[in-house]
Order: structure tokens, then C-alpha cells, then sequence
């Protein structure tokens, strides 16, 4: 009896764990899959930004950095493809390699507006001006 329990615990136990994902020679690392997706959401926000309406030229524009990214990390738009359809398919691992995405995109807006305030602040204190908040 205590073996069938034991046995039971043991595969309820491994059930409720995480599943490892293997992932594939041919695809890209997961560390570096993050840090590509980032750089696209940036370079898609930066677009976004300049160009409201999206024509010929703002395309043109997106493929250009995509290409540069993919140069950069030396891949390919194939390459790429594989690895996103890979991750896609496995949701669970995906949506957590998501979330890497999101904080270190959180993590690079925090340092750049960290960057841009500072030297403000920094002038502030040098001049002794005093900033009060908007009355209501």
C-alpha cells in the first residue's frame, strides 16, 4: 500500500511540475530570442512614433531595422521565423520568455528615463530652483 502511494504522489508530483522544453540546435537561444524581441518591439514603437498612418515607406522603414537586427545578431528572416513558431508552439514557455521581454523592456525605460531626469535635476539643484506641484 505504501508503494502505490508513494507511487501515486510521485506521479502527481511530476505532472504539476514545470515541462522542461528541449529546445532545437537549429533554433535561436532563448536568451538571445528575448533580446531580438525586445529590439523589435523597440524598433516597432519607434516607427509607431514617427509615422501615424502606416504606408510604403513606413513598411520599408520596419523591414530596414528587422534586417539590421537580424544582421546584427546574425540570423536570418528564416532563422528567425523557425525559432518564433518554435516558442509559439509551446505556450507555457513562451508566454514566460514574454515576460523576460516585458521586464527588460520595463528595465531599459526605467534607465532611460532614470538618464533623462538626473542631469535635469541635477540643474535644478545647481540653479536652487524649487519645484512646487501644479495647484489643483
Amino acid at each position: 500500500m505504501k508503494k502505490i502511494l508513494l507511487l501515486f504522489f510521485t506521479i502527481v508530483l511530476t505532472s504539476c511540475s514545470k515541462k522542461q522544453v528541449v529546445v532545437p540546435e537549429d533554433v535561436i537561444s532563448r536568451d538571445t530570442m528575448i533580446v531580438i524581441l525586445s529590439e523589435i518591439h523597440l524598433a516597432e514603437a519607434s516607427i509607431q512614433v514617427l509615422s501615424i498612418d502606416m504606408n510604403d515607406s513606413t513598411q520599408n522603414a520596419a523591414y530596414g531595422l528587422y534586417r539590421y537586427i537580424f544582421q546584427k545578431h546574425k540570423i536570418t528572416d528564416a532563422d528567425f521565423k523557425r525559432s518564433f513558431d518554435f516558442y509559439q508552439s509551446n505556450p507555457a514557455y513562451f508566454h514566460e520568455m514574454y515576460n523576460d521581454v516585458i521586464t527588460r523592456l520595463s528595465e531599459d525605460q526605467a534607465k532611460a528615463s532614470s538618464s533623462l531626469i538626473k542631469p535635469v535635476e541635477e540643474n535644478l539643484a545647481k540653479e536652487k530652483i524649487e519645484v512646487s506641484p501644479l495647484p489643483k
